[in-house]
């Protein structure tokens, strides 16, 4: 068998977090947005706000300048 590297094994750990927090929440929410209400599962809700907040950050994040090697 292969040794595992230490990332190799907190993907495992996370993966199998992830999957016992989905397990734990399919039941199903109501939900009253604005005038609109429907039925989701509870992790769908919780996907939607997590990958909301990655775009999100994605988009908004500030990016350092390269150092050119140029002094002044």
């Amino acid at each position: 068998m292969k040794n595992l590297t230490t990332r190799q094994i907190i993907n495992i750990v996370l993966i199998i977090l992830t999957l016992i927090i989905v397990a734990q929440n399919l039941a199903s929410i109501r939900i009253n947005f604005l005038f609109i209400k429907f039925n989701l599962p509870l992790i769908v809700i919780i996907a939607f706000a997590f990958f909301t907040g990655f775009f999100t950050a994605k988009v908004f994040r500030t990016r350092k300048p390269k150092n050119t090697g140029i002094a002044d």
